[in-house]
């Protein structure tokens, strides 16, 4: 297990459990470690379909997260400075 991936299961549980404001460090893990995001949100995005598929509800909070960490990966991925845009 890494830093990243208890940083950011830290923040997404926090998050989930009404803490909006977490959703800034979990964009900031997802940037800072981008590949490793990139595995997550392919796993969550299979959830999720799974999900819509046999016709339960997911909370919106689901794909809000989902689309926050695509973009701070490719944040991430860019190169440029995660600090500058996301905080813990």
């Amino acid at each position: 297990m890494t830093p990243a991936d208890m940083t950011g299961g830290m923040c997404f549980m926090m998050f989930m459990s009404g803490a909006e404001e977490k959703l800034s460090c979990i964009e900031r893990t997802a940037c800072e470690d981008p590949y490793l995001a990139t595995d997550y949100l392919t796993a969550a995005k299979m959830i999720y379909k799974g999900y819509k598929l046999v016709g339960m509800h997911i909370a919106d909070k689901y794909a809000t997260v989902m689309n926050s960490v695509n973009d701070a990966l490719e944040y991430g991925k860019s190169g440029a400075e995660c600090s500058a845009k996301y905080h813990w």
